[in-house]
């Protein structure tokens, strides 16, 4: 619990009731600071000492050499600077040692002195047993001094005292401590808790041995009330902390200096301005940043005398750069201790000086001025009029200066006050064309612009207006104006660089537009002209104008509520010497007759249009049945359209959605060939694709009216650069769901396929599809060799969540189209695979209904509706056909014929894009059966329609041909999605063929 402290009144206090009669002759000073000195002989420093009386170095030195110059004290020289002080041993307070009795009278003296001073003290004697204790030791403790006076001390502290003290142990150890060793002088402070008789306080405790007298050998122990400068030391750190938080992060560079003018403590701002490390900028003198013709010597001293001091200071960074910095700074915050604020204001300087200069020119400027400029205020009141306004208005400066503004007339009073608080509010005018009045009371037309004037402090303070005077122009403006706006055709002015000058008010009504919003822009830029290619037209008549030449033209005019047709002229103006000065526009509404026209002439041309669009459709159409292969189909169909005048080109694609490409098949057209058979055709947008590619996609037909890029047309054709396309359609060559191709037609004019051209020409795309579809299905059957396929999926049952473990087999026979896009399934399921069939109808979102057609032995012969059967039409459009369907064991397996020219990789990748699982299982080729069957087979290919032989496949699978039948006309109609009569229709075309072929043709051998 035993501290070192700083010495204070107390510890002072008790050194001088040990030298109570010491009659040595020394100030109180410095036995104030002699009591800081053990008589053990312990150095200390100049600064140590210092610190502990609270009291600058210089101050402190002062008093230690006097000490030493009373043979109190000895020192001696430590290193370059320093200095140690210390108290010759067995010297106390400078007394002979034989001095050791006290006179009864100053024992008397010291008893009542202490029992009417603020501090608590116990005398004890050699025993450590209590002789004395004063008042304030009871109120401190809350005990009696009857009770405790002649008591062994050991036990009042161990019973009495240490259990009213905060930390009893600590307490009691370190007082007992001082009786076992009884030589030493122990201060610590404690706190003593509130209770009976007593406050909560905080004392030191200080007690010293008693070396003479008639108590030698016992001890002193001194109680002194600390609780309120324990507060102000609390109150002092925490002020000291904050002042730290203030100095270390102020913006502004903050020092504190020496008597010396030395700095000993810097801030980090200060370390930035002046561009040195702290640490570098401690000991350094104010005097070296200053510059060399500057009194330092005598501003120091002023400021030292001073209370406070402010200004500006030439400042010079450690760099040589001299800087002006505004300062702030007073004397002796602390003894010895002068803090300075400083700011560094160098570019606020040079941008007073700046405004200064700017100011100045401002002013001239403003007095040499030939327009009026007048300054007021919020009110209108005047605080500023040129020589300019007193020309205009004829009133003097002195006149106006602090008075209402004279020159505005009474009936425009309000519209200016309104005006007056917009801008006071931050609006701004210019040009703003009015009427004033003069001195004289004549009337003035005058053009005024106006801003606010902002103060930093109020806002808005007041406004400046720049006046010219337009009496002149206003009057030939109304001479010309009379004459201008009397015609009801288009007419205006033009500078000759085109700059719209004036309109009259026919083309102003024409537009809806005010005269401000046209004026001052190039006529091919305003409103009327600046659509299309309207600007550009009228552009080359005013250039053309502009070298003297008169030119007419007819040139489209955007109006308030549409377009209109003018006829336009520009007529140049010349002057004496020939040069032209101004262009007069003109222009005559014949929108009417124009349209007239032009409805005339595209009533013509669509009916030949359509005429040749029909004829087109009607010619491909017979052609095309007489084509036995794609290719040929191809080549009618695109050799027709490029021989009409309005096709410059027709082409047939298909897409590689893997390469993202579209591959030309089949191109016919003026200068075009298939050197380049496949291009990108993408375009920006973020489906991607361009025309070719999305009529593939989507099946439906694209249509560009108005093709104007390179980069369009280059869309449309891999040989843009060799057409001039302005329209052009993609058609998709659609039949049964599966697109073939896309046909595209590119025409050399803009609305080529508009309207009812477009409907007809999009026919061929579903006429073309079902042409090559029907050929590719005729070579498949009809070929001399067949390609077959075989395909296993495994586990295809599992992925659908059907149990694939169950038994049998699910084979299907034919699917037939309905006219509903739906399709109708026919097979045969053996007993074992009933289950699997219902799971498929009642698990597979595609299979939704089944119907059994019969029991025969050991199979069902079934009907299952279905709303798509993967890879037919695939398979199909490749012309290729799908022989065998076989569910067993929970797998799926295929077998699909195909002409010998088809690509069965291609096929393949088909199969395995809707099944990724697919395994081909093996790949082999035969010659067709020439069996009658086979020969049939071909004939149907070759004569039926599609409907006609999904109808006569539907009615035999159903049992049609049975007596009795198993289904009726009605029953078939319905699950075909047709009607009844359309029903027997068909089959009764289809029975006719089948039985022509039969009886027309020999038996094949």
């Amino acid at each position: 619990m035993s501290e070192n402290f700083p010495p204070t009144r107390e510890s002072i206090s008790v050194a001088r009731v040990n030298r109570t009669m010491s009659s040595h002759a020394v100030s109180e000073v410095l036995r104030e600071t002699l009591a800081l000195f053990d008589e053990f002989g312990t150095p200390q420093t100049t600064t140590e000492v210092a610190d502990r009386l609270d009291l600058g170095r210089r101050s402190t030195y002062e008093r230690l050499r006097r000490l030493v110059e009373h043979d109190r004290l000895e020192t001696k020289k430590v290193g370059a600077n320093g200095r140690v002080w210390w108290r010759p041993r067995g010297r106390t307070d400078g007394r002979s040692s034989t001095a050791r009795d006290w006179p009864a009278a100053e024992t008397s003296l010291l008893k009542d002195v202490l029992d009417s001073a603020d501090i608590g003290a116990f005398l004890l004697d050699e025993n450590f047993e209590v002789v004395w204790i004063n008042d304030t030791t009871e109120r401190y403790f809350g005990i009696d001094r009857e009770a405790v006076v002649g008591r062994d001390k050991r036990r009042l502290v161990a019973e009495r005292i240490s259990p009213r003290i905060d930390e009893r142990e600590r307490f009691k150890e370190t007082v007992l401590a001082t009786y076992d060793d009884n030589t030493y002088t122990e201060q610590f402070e404690c706190r003593v808790t509130a209770g009976e008789k007593r406050e909560a306080r905080w004392l030191r405790h200080r007690s010293t041995p008693v070396e003479s007298g008639p108590y030698a050998g016992g001890r002193v122990e001194l109680y002194f009330d600390v609780t309120e400068r324990r507060r102000a030391r609390s109150d002092l750190i925490e002020s000291e902390r904050k002042f730290r938080a203030v100095f270390e992060e102020a913006f502004d560079a903050m020092l504190i200096a020496d008597d010396d003018a030395t700095y000993v403590d810097v801030n980090p701002a200060a370390a930035d301005l002046f561009d040195l490390p702290a640490a570098d900028l401690l000991g350094r003198s104010i005097d070296e940043f200053a510059p060399e013709d500057y009194d330092f010597e005598r501003a120091w001293h002023e400021f030292q005398e001073s209370d406070q001091d402010r200004g500006l200071f030439p400042f010079v960074r450690s760099d040589g750069e001299r800087r002006t910095v505004e300062f702030a700074a007073t004397p002796n915050v602390l003894p010895g201790r002068h803090l300075s604020i400083i700011r560094d204001v160098t570019d606020r300087e040079e941008r007073e000086r700046e405004l200064r200069a700017t100011t100045e020119h401002l002013e001239a400027v403003i007095e040499a001025s030939p327009n009026g400029i007048v300054v007021l205020d919020e009110n209108g009141i005047v605080e500023g009029w040129n020589p300019g306004a007193e020309r205009i208005f004829g009133w003097t400066e002195a006149e106006v200066l602090g008075e209402v503004i004279p020159v505005v007339p009474e009936a425009k009073r309000s519209a200016f006050e309104e005006r007056l608080e917009a801008v006071n509010e931050g609006e701004t005018f210019h040009g703003l064309e009015v009427q004033r009045r003069t001195k004289a009371g004549d009337s003035v037309d005058v053009s005024i612009s106006t801003a606010p004037i902002h103060d930093a402090d109020r806002g808005s303070a007041g406004t400046v207006a720049v006046i010219h005077d337009i009496t002149e122009r206003k009057e030939r403006e109304r001479r010309y104006d009379a004459i201008f706006n009397q015609t009801y055709q288009f007419t205006g002015l033009l500078e000759p660089d085109g700059t719209l000058v004036e309109a009259n008010e026919s083309a102003l009504s024409f537009g809806g537009v005010d005269r401000a919003a046209v004026v001052g822009q190039k006529l091919w830029n305003a409103y009327w002209f600046e659509h299309g290619k309207a600007s550009d037209r009228v552009r080359e008549a005013v250039e053309r104008a502009r070298d003297g030449e008169f030119v007419r033209r007819e040139v489209e005019a955007r109006g308030t509520d549409r377009i209109a047709v003018i006829d336009f002229s520009v007529r140049p103006v010349t002057d004496d010497r020939g040069e032209v000065t101004h262009l007069v526009p003109e222009g005559r509404d014949i929108t009417d007759r124009v349209e007239a026209e032009r409805e005339l002439e595209r009533n013509r041309e669509q009916l030949a249009a359509l005429n040749d669009v029909n004829n087109i459709v009607h010619d491909i159409t017979a052609a095309v049945i007489n084509q036995s292969t794609r290719e040929e189909i191809e080549q009618t169909v695109c050799k027709a359209l490029a021989d009409t005048d309005s096709c410059e080109l027709a082409w047939i694609g298909d897409v590689d959605t893997d390469s993202q490409t579209v591959h030309v098949r089949t191109m016919v057209g003026d200068g075009c060939n298939l050197d380049e058979s496949a291009f990108s055709g993408n375009s920006e947008d973020e489906d991607g694709g361009g025309p070719t590619k999305a009529a593939f996609r989507t099946q439906s037909m694209q249509v560009a009216n108005g093709i104007d890029a390179d980069s369009e047309r280059e869309l449309w054709c891999s040989q843009a650069d060799a057409i001039d396309v302005r329209s052009a359609a993609a058609i998709p060559l659609v039949h049964d769901g599966t697109a073939y191709g896309v046909l595209n037609v590119c025409a050399g004019r803009p609305s080529a396929f508009e309207g009812e051209k477009s409907t007809v020409i999009g026919q061929l795309g579903a006429l073309v599809g079902h042409a090559i579809a029907a050929t590719e299905r005729k070579r498949a059957l009809i070929s001399d060799e067949i390609v077959e396929l075989e395909f296993r999926i495994p586990n295809i049952l599992g992925s659908m969540e059907i149990d694939a473990t169950a038994e049998g087999r699910i084979t299907i026979d034919d699917v037939v189209a309905t006219s509903d896009e739906a399709q109708l399934v026919y097979g045969t399921a053996t007993p074992a695979a009933r289950e699997t069939l219902d799971a498929l109808i009642d698990q597979h979102p595609r299979w939704d209904s089944l119907t059994v057609l019969a029991e025969e032995g050991t199979v069902t012969r079934f009907e299952a509706r279905v709303s798509e059967l993967p890879l037919r039409s695939e398979v199909a459009s490749q012309g290729g056909s799908i022989d065998e369907v076989l569910f067993e064991g929970g797998d799926l397996r295929l077998r699909v014929h195909l002409a010998p020219s088809v690509d069965t990789r291609s096929v393949t990748e088909t199969v395995r894009s809707a099944y990724p699982t697919a395994q081909l299982l093996a790949k082999r080729q035969f010659p067709r059966s020439r069996q009658p069957a086979t020969h049939v087979r071909q004939m149907l290919v070759e004569k039926l329609t599609d409907r006609q032989q999904a109808v006569l496949e539907t009615a035999y699978h159903r049992g049609y041909f049975e007596w009795p039948r198993d289904a009726s006309g009605e029953d078939l109609a319905e699950s075909l999605d047709i009607a009844p009569p359309t029903f027997s229709q068909h089959l009764r075309s289809a029975e006719r063929k089948v039985f022509e072929s039969v009886f027309s043709s020999p038996t094949p051998t």
